[in-house]
């Protein structure tokens, strides 16, 4: 129904529309719709220069991230999420420095880089226990991701008391 009027719609509202189809599209695992989406807002973006905008240049590029890496473009993947690190270390933005840790230990996991991930996942979950981060505070939250993260977490004793919270606050 919304799409019908998105001819009449503003471009920021255009682009929010095609982020969150992208994103409903990577939770269902169909990861070359989540592209098709991701591409029509990146482009949008772009247009009406919501890069200028250093924060949501690293939401949107934190994104195109997760898609990159699920259609197993890990290069692409890891410059993109080395970006958005980038962002949040200039920026001294702790919400994206916990997003693109999430993303980095999602990757090195994925990718059978335990001990990066290790090293990736404490840094984040140290973040989130200070800062209180849940499913709420992290844009494009995969709670599949996240359940995985959780145990390999507890697992190895990572923020136990935070994480064992998270898993109750988000239901993981």
């Amino acid at each position: 129904k919304i799409e019908s009027h998105l001819n009449n719609a503003r471009a920021y509202d255009r682009s929010y529309y095609y982020n969150m189809r992208a994103y409903e599209a990577l939770l269902k695992k169909d990861i070359n719709r989540a592209d098709t989406y991701c591409q029509m807002f990146m482009q949008i973006d772009l247009e009406i220069q919501f890069h200028s905008v250093p924060f949501f240049k690293g939401l949107t590029v934190s994104s195109q991230a997760q898609v990159l890496h699920k259609q197993g473009k890990y290069a692409e993947a890891d410059a993109a999420i080395s970006n958005v690190y980038q962002i949040a270390q200039r920026m001294k933005s702790r919400i994206l420095e916990y997003m693109s840790l999430i993303s980095n230990a999602q990757f090195a996991f994925d990718r059978g880089n335990g001990a990066d991930g290790i090293a990736f996942l404490r840094q984040a979950m140290t973040i989130g226990r200070e800062k209180g981060y849940g499913h709420a505070t992290f844009y494009w939250w995969q709670p599949d991701v996240m359940s995985k993260l959780c145990a390999i977490a507890l697992e190895h004793g990572v923020e136990v008391e935070y994480v064992q919270s998270l898993i109750r606050k988000c239901n993981l």
